[in-house]
């Protein structure tokens, strides 16, 4: 899992715990991810993020009597957010007393992903479990920050012409199942989003580059994941799909294959035919509709 953050930078700041148990907090998460460092104080933690600029996930918890809860998530994200990289926290539940009003100023900030126990922390089959569920959350708020949904949305009228939204859903959802968890596919969280978005803004780069052009965001992530495994069976899957011609076994590769996306696909045979035929019935509908 730790590839899915490779880029993105983690900070635990705990001002209320010692050093010890900051250190076994930082042990259990080290493995989820590539760069983790933890801090007892505001100052040295505020000097870390400035100095390397893309911490994007900052763990602290509600014992910090110095600082505003929100001011500590809204701070140590700065120098991220001054390269327009956006910096998301999970609050750890103490048991410390939390004001409605300090509730309501992190919600505020749009940027407080999940709350945990720290109890959750220091057992291995939940904390899995969290760090799949966190993947998700960061996910979709990554998304939202970097392509709004106003964005997404207007792309995807404009490339309603030639893909429908069924053949968007079906390759977002096909991707997910390559991706979920257990599989040996690996792809960092901005290459995910460039598998996930690629049907829609290759339509729109072919269709209309301008609209693109002021985005060069999403033209370099579509050009990261451009050619990939993931990308190309995919569009072979969704043409297959479209023409009817999906069978009973995986046509584009093999449980023993060598690429681990033809692995996955064709050990999740039947999940993939699945979603194919709920895209089936969503077609008709549409045509009823």
């Amino acid at each position: 899992m730790a590839l899915f953050w490779d880029g993105i930078e983690s900070l635990i700041y705990r001002h209320g715990a010692d050093a010890a148990s900051r250190s076994e907090l930082a042990a259990a998460l080290a493995p989820h991810f590539p760069g983790i460092t933890e801090f007892g104080e505001f100052g040295p933690a505020f000097d870390h993020a400035k100095k390397l600029r893309n911490v994007g996930l900052v763990w602290f918890d509600d014992r910090d009597a110095v600082l505003p809860l929100d001011g500590i998530l809204t701070q140590l994200g700065k120098p991220a957010e001054s390269k327009g990289w956006p910096c998301f926290g999970v609050l750890i539940r103490t048991g410390a007393p939390l004001s409605p009003e300090a509730c309501l100023a992190l919600q505020g900030t749009g940027r407080l992903l999940m709350t945990v126990e720290e109890g959750e922390l220091e057992n291995p089959g939940r904390l899995l479990r969290l760090m799949i569920e966190l993947r998700v959350l960061y996910l979709h708020a990554l998304g939202e920050e970097l392509f709004p949904r106003a964005l997404q949305e207007s792309f995807e009228a404009f490339a309603a012409t030639e893909l429908s939204r069924v053949s968007i859903r079906f390759r977002e959802r096909l991707t997910h199942l390559i991706l979920a968890p257990g599989s040996e596919v690996g792809l960092s969280a901005l290459e995910t989003l460039g598998a996930l978005w690629a049907p829609v803004l290759e339509c729109v780069e072919r269709k209309a580059p301008s609209l693109l052009a002021p985005h060069p965001f999403l033209k370099d992530l579509l050009q990261g994941i451009r050619g990939s495994r993931i990308h190309t069976l995919g569009a072979e899957l969704e043409a297959l799909r479209s023409a009817g011609s999906l069978g009973s076994s995986c046509p584009l590769g093999k449980p023993e294959a060598a690429d681990p996306v033809e692995r996955r696909v064709a050990r999740a045979w039947d999940r993939v035919t699945e979603l194919a035929r709920e895209a089936e019935r969503a077609d008709r509908e549409e045509d009823v509709a």
